[in-house]
């Protein structure tokens, strides 16, 4: 149809649990269906790459943020609702998992920095979107939000059979595209009390 570009946005989730600090070129270990079905997106659009149709992934941590479409069920999210709603943060598991976050509007900063960025650099490439400064353990992040929010606050752990745990490295993103986000947790934790009063 003529189109000359086509960014996929995957997930860092397809790295599922990891020893080590992985980047774009280690193994994937999938363990959810979502996982799978964003690795198996991958593998089916990359090949397409040719010399008329440039192809690139991003991998994006977990995104957090106020937007019209509010999602409650994705991590800072989540415990930033539950905190505000009941003056505890609920963190599923130990909380020892290893994540990265990102904000949506700089995950939409990523979309135009590969849109604006020359077809050479980013051609058949795979970049984790986000930065090694908002990779934490789900404990770092909760105790963020409980910081950021000015209320006295309470953390509390669940059950959880959520395995994944990994901390990736965003060096490529940075290096190649001089892309960096902008927006920390707490702009995140900030937005979400000024848009929603419970």
């Amino acid at each position: 149809f003529g189109v000359k570009r086509y960014i996929l946005a995957s997930s860092a989730s397809v790295y599922g649990f990891q020893e080590n600090i992985v980047n774009e070129e280690s193994t994937t270990n999938p363990l959810t269906t979502y996982s799978k079905s964003a690795q198996l997106a991958e593998l089916d659009i990359l090949p397409l790459d040719d010399d008329d149709f440039t192809v690139t992934v991003l991998r994006f941590g977990t995104l957090f943020g106020a937007s019209p479409r509010m999602r409650f069920d994705l991590g800072t999210n989540a415990m930033t609702y539950s905190l505000f709603e009941t003056g505890e943060i609920m963190v599923d598991g130990d909380g020892k998992q290893k994540r990265a976050v990102l904000h949506v509007k700089d995950a939409s900063r990523v979309y135009q920095t590969i849109i604006d960025s020359p077809e050479e650099k980013i051609k058949k490439q795979i970049f984790n979107g986000g930065s090694d400064n908002l990779s934490y353990d789900i404990n770092e992040v909760a105790q963020q939000i409980g910081e950021s929010s000015g209320k006295s606050f309470k953390i509390n752990h669940r059950g959880t059979n959520d395995l994944r745990s990994y901390a990736a490295s965003f060096a490529k993103i940075k290096d190649v595209l001089n892309f960096s986000p902008q927006y920390s947790v707490k702009d995140g934790v900030d937005e979400i009390g000024r848009a929603h009063v419970w």
